[in-house]
């Protein structure tokens, strides 16, 4: 999603970040694991612990992984994996 952003605009403030559909997509996103594994009746019946700081940060780092490559990507105007249009 962050990687859609017109060139020249803002990480965090533009078009793409702004639109209402996107925003209630990422909370709902970021929303029911947390929901799985800290809400008690969830936690219940899924018999599932809640992470510890050391596996947090695993999967914070899992998570920034995309939008890092596709920084980095950016950087030189270049598309990481080309387009449909390579194929043949």
């Amino acid at each position: 999603m962050f990687n859609m952003r017109p060139a020249g605009s803002a990480l965090l403030h533009n078009v793409i970040t702004r639109n209402p559909y996107v925003r209630t997509a990422l909370a709902a996103c970021l929303g029911q694991p947390i929901l799985a594994v800290y809400y008690r009746p969830l936690v219940t019946v899924q018999r599932l612990a809640p992470p510890d700081l050391r596996q947090c940060g695993l999967i914070v780092a899992a998570s920034l992984l995309p939008l890092c490559r596709g920084l980095y990507a950016g950087r030189d105007g270049g598309r990481v994996g080309g387009s449909c249009a390579d194929v043949s």
